[in-house]
């Protein structure tokens, strides 16, 4: 009996070596699996990180590419404007579209490579000229964008000529430094021309739904930025927002307005006449016009699935 178990005894001694080695081959396997797993994530992640960067200047070189397209479009027009007068007979005798964008408010599409792409050409008198602005026509777009009470109008009017007048009086229901001081979180009254559109929301009464707008109604900053027309809306190069100035205008028939636009520049506003009711076309002339614009924007943006916008670059370009 001593002797099996002595010879036992020598075969259990002997194995543990060879255990030994093979859990420090495991641990040294599992080692060197996680560094290679590590080294591969931060492969995938590098080749992932390098195919956006490739994919973002890819995009951005189409972005310029699609504004030079529209530069390309807008000087062809300003040599060849003249022509869009006879576009019906120049097309019937050449059996083909004239093929001259215009600046107005509906983008272009155009492909580039395998991406759709919008530009846009649109004219800076498409909004009216915040600074520009007396009280009177204050109190005509205040009502345009849906206030109706008369002292409310009277209030927000004078708040925002005090908001940009040099002194520091105060008008009816307006606002100076003392209201704006005042405040949980106080600010200092402008009193000079605005720098931009966004400020007037810092104007007392004017509430974020008065400048986005609503459904049946355009807001402040559908009809104004810095800069742009003194007088009327171009109507080529204004939103279809503005055209919710004018009362009782069905959606369809904003629709049409602006296919219209698309087919060829509107030229003479009587020419809408077919289009809308009189009522209506007296409303239109009080506010919107045929305004050649100062400055034409050319604006692009890729065209995403589900047929919406894109980030969007801009380049302001003499017309």
């Amino acid at each position: 009996m001593s002797r099996r178990t002595s010879t036992m005894g020598r075969i259990a001694c002997g194995r543990a070596p060879g255990g030994f080695a093979l859990v420090a081959v495991l641990w040294v396997t599992a080692i060197l699996a996680a560094i290679a797993t590590g080294y591969a994530t931060m492969a995938r992640l590098q080749g992932q990180e390098a195919l956006h960067g490739l994919t973002a200047a890819k995009q951005t070189y189409l972005l310029q590419s699609a504004l030079a397209k529209g530069e390309h479009e807008l000087r062809k027009y300003t040599l060849n404007r003249h022509l869009l007068a006879r576009k019906d007979e120049l097309e019937s005798i050449g059996q083909k579209t004239l093929g001259l964008w215009w600046p107005r408010h509906e983008a272009y599409r155009i492909r580039l490579e395998d991406m759709n792409m919008a530009v846009r050409l649109v004219g800076d008198t498409g909004k009216l000229d915040v600074n520009s602005l007396d009280y009177a026509r204050w109190v005509t777009l205040l009502a345009a964008c849906g206030l109706e009470d008369s002292a409310e109008i009277t209030a927000v009017a004078n708040s925002i000529v005090d908001w940009t007048d040099e002194d520091t009086n105060f008008s009816i229901g307006g606002a100076e430094n003392d209201y704006y001081q005042g405040l949980d979180k106080p600010y200092l009254c402008k009193d000079g021309p605005m720098e931009s559109i966004e400020e007037l929301l810092l104007v007392k009464g004017v509430t974020p739904e008065l400048y986005h707008g609503t459904d049946e109604r355009p807001g402040l900053s559908d009809l104004l930025d810095v800069g742009g027309s003194q007088d009327k809306l171009d109507i080529n190069s204004a939103s279809p927002r503005a055209f919710l100035m004018i009362q009782g205008l069905s959606p369809e028939t904003i629709a049409e307005l602006e296919t219209i636009r698309k087919a060829e520049p509107i030229t003479r506003l009587a020419d809408l006449a077919d289009v809308l009711p009189a009522e209506s076309m007296a409303i239109l002339r009080q506010h919107f016009d045929i305004v050649p614009p100062k400055t034409v924007f050319l604006e692009a943006a890729r065209i995403l699935s589900d047929d919406r916008l894109g980030a969007l670059v801009r380049r302001a370009s003499s017309s």
